[in-house]
C-alpha cells in the first residue's frame, strides 16, 4: 500500500471531488485538543489537519506519522506554505500496520486513515495506536460511514464503492470496505465523548476519550 504517486495531485483531487467538506469533518473537534502536549496524527498524509492545529495549538507537540515519503513532503509544504515551522513537527515515516511506540501521547488523531485497513489489519493497528496514548487519552476519528438503511445507505454505498474502486488499483489498498472502529475504541477503554454527521450520514468525526485504562499493543 502507498499513496506515493498520488501525494502530488491529492490535494486537488480532494477538492474537485469534495471540496470543503472533507475539511470541515476534519476540524469538527479540534477544540477537544485543548490541554494536550504531544499529540500523534496518525496516516495524516497531506497535512491540512496538520496546518489547521498548529494555528490553533502552538504549544502542543504534533507528530506526523505516515507511511508515505511523497505525503509528508506534501505535508512539510503545506506548513511552509502556511507560514509555520516544520522543525516544531515531529516526523515518522512508518506503516501503522507495524509501528509501535511506548505510551507517550496525550491524544490520536486518525482522520480517513482507518478506511484503509481490511478486517485483518484493523484490530491490530488500533492496538498499536492505544498502546502509544497514556492512561488518560483522547481520540479523535473522522472517516466516511455507511447508513443503515434508506436512501441514505444506498447513495453511500456506491460513493463508497466508487472510491474504493478508484484508490485501490492506484495504492494497493487491501481493504474493499468500511470497518466499523467502534469496537476496537471500546475494547482499548475508551467512550464516545461527541459524534457529528454530515452528507445525509456519508461523514462521520466522533471524539473518545480514555479514562485511566491502557492496554498494552499486540
Amino acid at each position: 500500500m502507498s499513496f506515493n504517486r498520488l501525494a502530488p495531485h491529492y490535494r486537488r483531487l480532494e477538492w474537485l471531488l469534495a471540496g470543503p467538506r472533507l475539511q470541515r469533518c476534519r476540524l469538527v473537534h479540534l477544540e477537544q485538543l485543548a490541554g494536550c502536549r504531544d499529540v500523534l496524527l496518525a496516516g495524516e498524509g497531506h497535512g491540512r489537519f496538520l496546518v489547521a492545529a498548529r494555528r490553533r495549538w502552538p504549544e502542543v507537540r504534533f507528530v506526523h506519522l505516515d507511511a508515505s515519503p511523497a505525503m509528508q513532503s506534501a505535508a512539510r509544504s503545506a506548513l511552509v506554505n502556511a507560514g509555520l515551522l516544520v522543525e516544531r513537527v515531529g516526523w515518522i515515516t512508518a506503516d501503522l500496520r507495524t509501528w509501535t511506540a511506548p505510551p507517550a501521547f496525550d491524544a490520536v488523531v486518525t482522520q480517513f486513515a482507518l478506511d484503509c485497513f481490511d478486517p485483518t489489519e484493523l484490530p491490530g493497528v488500533m492496538r498499536r495506536l492505544a498502546g502509544a496514548l497514556r492512561s488518560e487519552a483522547r481520540w479523535l476519528w473522522a472517516d466516511f460511514q455507511v447508513p443503515d438503511r434508506g436512501w441514505r445507505r444506498r447513495r453511500a454505498q456506491l460513493i463508497v464503492a466508487a472510491m474504493y474502486g478508484v484508490f485501490r488499483p492506484l495504492t494497493g489498498l487491501s481493504a474493499r470496505r468500511i470497518e466499523p472502529v467502534a469496537p476496537w475504541l471500546e475494547e482499548a477503554g475508551f467512550r464516545r465523548s461527541a459524534r457529528v454527521e454530515s452528507e445525509w450520514g456519508l461523514l462521520a468525526a466522533e471524539a473518545w476519550q480514555r479514562d485511566g485504562h491502557r492496554i498494552n499493543p499486540a
